[in-house]
């Protein structure tokens, strides 16, 4: 964009018109197709071990080689980094993106709705925008983002960042999550129920969770995300294994919310592909889930981050801190437990946040 505060000769404005029609015309600069990083070191996570000084060799944009002294092909461009160190691109498998909770304190149910009815998805989606460029800057390339992203929100955040018109990582998207009656809402009063169906793709039966599944991926599902019981709703046992069936005959993951023991059970059961939170689990579910090789995506927190949580923002009293503090160290610690009992009996653990 041009500025001028007086008026510009003719001449001078028809310079400046070619010379950006030049600019917006002229082929964009190519990367080169072969280049050399170097740094003082990097991180092998197959073996643990760290490489220094380190080279990596980049054709196009694929990691060719990695090492110390590579043998590097006659005019690669070198790309010196410097006192840094590297690492592969960090991959979180759970996130909500478009779910934003600056300011609120509440409950969880007050919060969906309260969400839903003052931000728009076109405002979620550029929010979403920000946040995946932050997310980018801390290292991960790669996100699997599990739903409660508005109608087509999640898709429009992915289909832009994989167009270059946004800077994020690569992202894996669920679409709306299929659900019981009334998703993960509380009670909703039936003028504003219409809410639900932004979010969740309710079903009551096997041939809509077929229906529903379809729909998902017809509208651009990388992955299908479940919530097996909210309340005292709840899905069945076939009703999950034909959402299975139908995502994995379309080679779609499915993921399924479970916090606790049964509905955690059920879709292992089911043959799910992995367990999102899954915070009280017994040894038999787990066995089971090491068996069916189903992953699981703990999305714990620390006792500080939870005591945060609890307090809203509020500054309380320090012996009702302390309190809190005493609760959430008995329940990390058990979580904890679990996870060390996950690992021993072989169920495969991926990070999420």
């Amino acid at each position: 964009m041009f500025y001028w505060s007086s008026p510009t000769p003719f001449a001078a404005l028809a310079a400046i018109c070619l010379a950006m029609g030049s600019a917006l015309t002229a082929e964009p600069p190519k990367v080169p197709s072969l280049r050399l990083i170097k740094a003082a070191r990097l991180v092998d996570v197959n073996t643990g071990a760290t490489i220094s000084p380190a080279q990596v060799l980049v054709e196009g944009d694929r990691i060719k080689a990695v090492g110390t002294n590579l043998a590097v092909p006659k005019g690669a461009e070198a790309i010196d980094l410097g006192d840094v160190t590297l690492l592969p691109g960090l991959i979180d498998t759970h996130t909500h993106m478009l779910l934003h909770t600056d300011g609120f304190s509440g409950n969880g149910n007050d919060f969906l709705a309260t969400t839903l009815s003052t931000i728009t998805t076109p405002q979620r989606v550029l929010r979403g925008a920000g946040f995946a460029k932050d997310m980018l800057l801390e290292g991960f390339t790669t996100i699997r983002d599990l739903g409660n992203s508005g109608r087509g929100g999640d898709i429009a955040l992915r289909d832009a960042i994989e167009q270059d018109w946004v800077p994020g990582p690569r992202m894996a998207v669920s679409t709306r999550i299929l659900a019981p009656t009334g998703g993960q809402f509380g009670s909703l009063a039936p003028d504003v129920a219409g809410l639900i169906d932004l979010e969740y793709a309710v079903i009551n039966g096997i041939v809509e969770a077929r229906k529903a599944v379809r729909q998902a991926i017809y509208e651009g599902a990388d992955v299908i995300k479940v919530v097996v019981k909210e309340g005292a709703a709840s899905l069945d046992l076939e009703e999950v294994k034909a959402i299975v069936a139908e995502a994995h005959r379309a080679s779609r993951k499915v993921a399924v919310h479970a916090y606790d023991e049964a509905p955690a059970r059920l879709a292992a059961e089911a043959g799910v592909d992995s367990i999102e939170h899954g915070k009280q689990l017994s040894e038999d579910t787990l066995r089971l889930m090491a068996q069916k090789g189903i992953w699981l995506v703990p999305t714990d927190l620390t006792v500080r981050a939870n005591v945060s949580i609890d307090a809203q923002g509020k500054s309380l009293p320090p012996e009702q801190i302390r309190a809190i503090e005493a609760q959430w160290t008995e329940r990390v610690k058990a979580r904890q437990e679990r996870l060390r009992m996950a690992k021993r009996l072989g169920v495969p653990l991926a990070a999420g946040s």
